[in-house]
């Protein structure tokens, strides 16, 4: 049986003209890795749709009729932005693959995975959230450490 899937993505695109970080687009798909997966899921017979995951996406769901959408989208603004197209979907109650918006919300803050680890007794070495640039180090931490954006995924914001 054949199915009406959407992927849902985020295209890189380039930082010229744009005054934005150098890895912002680093979490996106380039055309190639979505073109991978909509030759494979066209493979065994399925209808394929394309779509950018953007503002648009909420009207384009509501009008569309697929019956399941592959999801690689990494949302557009906000430390919530990957689980944004799972929490679209599940309101219109289209099925999709990937995790659910709670796991993805937790997952991308740190700061939440590493107290909710701690809580299950799940080793994890020790951490700190640095609200303010004149925090002072706590007590229990020595260098070397590794210091990261709390809301971010795929080494955003880490350079050496």
């Amino acid at each position: 049986m054949a199915y009406k899937i959407a992927i849902t993505y985020n295209l890189k695109k380039s930082l010229e003209d744009q005054d934005l970080p150098i890895d912002y687009f680093s979490e996106f798909d380039s055309p190639k890795t979505v073109n991978a997966i909509k030759e494979a899921l066209e493979f065994f017979g399925n209808e394929v749709i394309l779509v950018e995951a953007n503002s648009d996406l909420i009207s384009f769901f509501m009008r569309s009729k697929v019956d399941m959408v592959f999801n690689i989208a990494e949302g557009i603004k906000g430390v919530s932005r990957e689980s944004q197209v799972p929490a679209i979907l599940d309101f219109l109650g289209i099925p999709y693959t990937g995790s659910n918006v709670l796991t993805l919300a937790i997952a991308l803050d740190k700061t939440v995975t590493k107290k909710l680890l701690c809580y299950e007794n799940i080793p994890t070495p020790n951490f700190q959230l640095f609200k303010s640039p004149i925090e002072e180090l706590l007590s229990d931490l020595r260098f070397p450490l590794i210091v990261k954006p709390n809301c971010e995924g795929s080494a955003k914001g880490i350079s050496t």
